[in-house]
């Protein structure tokens, strides 16, 4: 029976391995977890230049809840890794989705013998398992494990996804019904921002943000305060700033739609409902990047940049810019906001031309290299080359730079080059740039040692930045702009033990090693026992190693033992402890 219901398990996952689409998903799931669910963060929330890709949910700050698969199906990929999703698993559905419960502290007893046995068999701490339809089948609420604070995770909870199966994308699981929170609570319009642009050349300029007050006015609805209309240039467009919630959390969730029209005229619109995680940086530009990075509400662009090509945006003209007619006529614009519950706040005011025109930059605003985003971009700028592959930008730029021979910065560490300002950091990148700093007298037994640094705007730190020795260099790809230098780092990480040398640990079930390097961070740890290699686990900051006792692959009784540990930084700094306990 068990056999027969594998195979017709398969053949519907294989009939519906194409595309979820944009169908409804609503009673299919359970909850991931029982009780009311609180949730700390929702789909298309972002984060650090990214979209959130699932739900979070709030376990009380403690680990160890009881998390339920949330569909049958089976456990089709298992994953343990010191950042990222830490202990993390994936469920495939007869419905053409995967479910992903990431953060867990321990899976259950059958899949973590799975994964031990993997993970000594292989020697890998962090290890990407697939399992066959036949391995880990489950039904709708099995037990899959406990919810934890594993990985890149800030406190302890569990996210939650629903993806597309064929593609791995994950879906706006709340908007298509997979997920259901309270929530009856309309976004809040906080504030307009209107950003005129022209164009020299190939560069867009534009002008600093303009501030528009804005007044609710009955329900969810808003107007401009204290005027009718707003007089504006020929050209510009809108950022709209806004934050929402939900009933039972005071956390800020992300918004899901946007539309807005002018003259009843769709102009702008998008709707986050998937994304591909290979496209998740365009919400440095879907958002206004260098509002939205101090800020807890959202920043969002009603205007589509050069390169964003980010495939959520439903309806544009004139890529959303706010065109006035020259006559005296008034446009009535209109924006719509809905968070993935439904609830929605609308914003309505009029437009007129403005009279005369009057340039908003300066010729020191176009003053640098001209960078077209659209091809790739080479040249050395005072001994600093770069390079910036075609689309990393996301509009052209005039590209400034400078170079400082003689730095005043707070940061004790010691230079080996020039410091070189590298355009500015409030302009984002979509993906890395080539940086080569010279460096032709950097001694022969430093070169292995010499890395790239970016240099702190008040100059008190510099942080690691990759980046190798070559041929009279160092260079690097690097993911922003900002000052940058040649440092090295020949200091090896610290190891601190949990027991002092010959400790009886009879009594204990693991130990642990706290671990720190100053400047480039850890790059690898192994360790043994006896000389047999031994699994160790990260904490969420990969400030410690925890060594789980395990009986049955070292005999250890009540005799003397050897435990030797090595940890390597990102320069090859090494530093190995040996402790002897008795076990």
């Amino acid at each position: 029976m068990k056999k027969l219901f594998l195979l017709l398990f398969l053949i519907t996952v294989t009939t519906l391995h194409a595309q979820v689409g944009t169908q409804s998903l609503e009673g299919y799931y359970r909850p991931p977890m029982d009780g009311v669910l609180l949730p700390s963060g929702n789909f298309g929330e972002v984060r650090s230049g990214r979209f959130h890709a699932g739900v979070d949910i709030k376990t009380g700050g403690v680990e160890g809840w009881p998390v339920y698969a949330t569909a049958a199906g089976y456990v089709s990929r298992i994953s343990v890794a010191p950042g990222g999703f830490g202990k993390a698993i994936y469920i495939n559905h007869p419905n053409g989705t995967t479910t992903v419960y990431a953060h867990l502290q321990r899976f259950t007893p059958t899949i973590e013998r799975h994964v031990t046995e993997q993970r000594y068999r292989l020697k890998r701490h962090a290890v990407e398992l697939y399992p066959d339809a036949q391995t880990f089948p489950v039904a709708k609420g099995d037990l899959i494990g406990y919810s934890g604070n594993t990985g890149a995770s800030a406190g302890p909870h569990l996210h939650y996804e629903v993806r597309d199966a064929a593609t791995q994308e994950p879906l706006n699981l709340i908007a298509r019904g997979a997920l259901t929170l309270r929530d009856n609570i309309a976004p809040t319009i906080v504030r307009l921002h209107y950003i005129e642009v022209d164009t020299v050349g190939i560069v867009p300029l534009k002008s600093a943000p303009r501030a528009i007050e804005v007044v609710r006015t009955a329900g969810n609805r808003y107007t401009l305060r204290d005027r009718e209309e707003l007089a504006l240039p020929p050209r510009g467009y809108f950022v709209i700033e806004v934050t929402d919630r939900k009933n039972d959390s005071q956390n800020t969730m992300g918004i899901y739609r946007v539309a807005m029209t002018k003259d009843d005229e769709p102009l702008f619109g998008f709707a986050i409902d998937r994304f591909a995680f290979s496209a998740t940086r365009y919400a440095q530009s879907m958002h206004h990047f260098e509002m939205q990075r101090s800020a807890r509400n959202q920043f969002v662009r009603l205007a589509l940049q050069t390169n964003n090509r980010l495939p959520v945006y439903t309806k544009m003209r004139n890529r959303g810019l706010v065109t006035p007619a020259a006559d005296e006529r008034r446009h009535r614009v209109e924006i719509e906001v809905w968070d993935d519950a439904g609830n929605v706040s609308t914003l309505d005011f009029f437009v007129r031309r403005a009279e005369g025109s009057v340039r908003f930059y300066t010729d020191a605003d176009t003053e640098g290299t001209p960078v077209d985003c659209r091809r790739r971009f080479s040249a050395t700028l005072d001994g600093l080359r770069v390079t910036i592959p075609e689309g990393a930008l996301y509009e052209s730029i005039f590209l400034r730079h400078e170079r400082d021979d003689e730095p005043d910065l707070r940061s004790t560490m010691t230079l080996y080059s020039s410091v070189y300002t590298l355009h500015d950091a409030r302009t984002p990148l979509h993906s890395a740039i080539n940086i080569s700093i010279p460096v032709p007298n950097l001694p022969q037994e430093l070169r292995s040692k010499a890395c790239l640094g970016i240099v702190s705007a008040d100059g008190a730190t510099i942080s690691y930045m990759g980046g190798a020795w070559n041929n009279g260099t160092v260079a690097g790809d690097v993911s922003m702009f900002g000052r940058y230098c040649v440092v090295v780092d020949s200091t090896p990480p610290t190891v601190t033990p949990s027991f002092v040398n010959g400790a009886d640990l009879r009594g204990r079930r693991s130990v642990t090693f706290a671990i720190n390097d100053d400047f480039s961070g850890i790059a690898s740890y192994e360790a043994t026992i006896n000389g047999e290699w031994i699994a160790l686990d990260a904490n969420s900051g990969r400030t410690t190693l925890t060594h789980h006792f395990d009986n049955d692959r070292i005999a250890y009784n009540g005799g003397r033992h050897t435990l030797r540990l090595t940890v390597t930084d990102n320069r090859g700094n090494a530093t190995t402890v040996t402790r002897e306990f008795i076990r």
